[in-house]
């Protein structure tokens, strides 16, 4: 499918996409984007300072730092005991962990399925591409469960965004401290395998909580 429109990639994510569109608030939309000439001709100014500069240092430093290892699997939520307000706490936990830092590649098949891994993967891969970052995570505040239908149930939950920060890539917060930290969201879980996972989320007419 088409990746989201910038402006609208906030709204569309994973549960903790609609909490980060909180916390980034109007700012997000202000930010300015690198076009993809401006992109090509920086990576073309280091190359040539980095061929030109003479000395012979083997690898780079610079390459030995990106070199980070691959970003394990997420792990799975159990379904076992676990209450669908937790399952939800627990989802959001993890999204946030791989968004600390975003890595399209990164499994999160044992949280994610459907469009909320879909909606994942394209906001790690525009957070990796513009050197964003979340830090913290998201917490359920009041939650009820709205319907159940076999293994799928549909839970409306109170969402405290407060605790979450987004910097982007000189390390300064994007956040909006005028925006509401709180909403309701709608949150579809299914069991599969003995784990819950996130399959769909939205925001609910009535969002205030």
């Amino acid at each position: 499918m088409p990746a989201p429109s910038r402006k609208l990639l906030p709204f569309l994510g994973v549960g903790l996409a609609l909490v980060i569109a909180l916390a980034v608030g109007a700012m997000w939309m202000g930010r300015g984007t690198t076009t993809p000439d401006g992109g090509a001709s920086a990576a073309s100014g280091a190359s040539a300072d980095a061929s030109t500069s003479g000395a012979d240092f083997g690898p780079s430093g610079d390459q030995a730092a990106s070199a980070a290892p691959p970003a394990p699997p997420a792990a799975p939520v159990s379904a076992d005991g676990v209450s669908e307000q937790s399952a939800v706490q627990g989802v959001l936990e993890r999204t946030s962990q791989a968004l600390a830092q975003p890595n399209p590649d990164q499994d999160m098949t044992a949280v994610l399925a459907g469009d909320a891994l879909d909606q994942h993967l394209a906001l790690a891969a525009q957070y990796q591409a513009e050197g964003m970052r979340v830090s913290g995570h998201p917490k359920i505040v009041s939650s009820e469960v709205l319907e159940k239908d076999g293994a799928r149930v549909t839970v409306l939950a109170c969402v405290d965004s407060s605790g979450v920060t987004v910097t982007d890539d000189a390390g300064q917060s994007v956040g909006d401290p005028s925006a509401p930290t709180r909403s309701r969201m709608l949150f579809t879980l299914e069991q599969t395998g003995g784990t819950w996972k996130l399959v769909h989320e939205t925001f609910p007419e009535e969002a205030d909580c």
